[in-house]
């Protein structure tokens, strides 16, 4: 059963997901990144940018997953409606910035669920989380102020 759990309060997402991604990647862990294309494409600078140290090899799901191995990049961004080509290739982690549940979640080992600080992804993600509760997912919450 996929383990979800709720990252509330996150100022800056896309130096949060890097964070996160880079724990996956660290720990060779497969990861899906789900979000709106605009907000992936500036994923996609701040992955090139977040370290001085470390490269975090990543490709779109798409044209970009044609040139690449899985032997070289183990995260993926995709929008919400690439998520069934990839969900039983990476059954890793899925982190997910969005407001309604993800189709294919359950496919995943682990779902993270990214909570914005605006009070329309907070309802959103009450409402998600009863969902999820209602289905009887094991949930969790980290309050990212903290």
């Amino acid at each position: 059963m996929t383990n979800i759990s709720f990252h509330f309060n996150v100022a800056d997402t896309h130096h949060y997901v890097c964070r996160l991604v880079k724990k996956a990647w660290q720990q060779e862990k497969p990861v899906l990144v789900v979000g709106e294309q605009d907000w992936l494409d500036e994923l996609d600078g701040a992955l090139w940018t977040f370290s001085d140290a470390d490269f975090i090899p990543h490709a779109f799901v798409g044209e970009e997953a044609d040139e690449v191995s899985d032997e070289t990049v183990n995260v993926w961004l995709a929008t919400a409606d690439q998520i069934n080509t990839l969900a039983e290739k990476h059954a890793g982690f899925l982190i997910h910035l969005g407001d309604a549940q993800p189709v294919g979640f359950e496919r995943f080992e682990r779902l993270i669920e990214i909570v914005p600080q605006s009070e329309a992804a907070k309802i959103a993600a009450r409402k998600r989380w009863s969902y999820y509760k209602q289905r009887g997912y094991p949930l969790t919450h980290h309050d990212a102020k903290n």
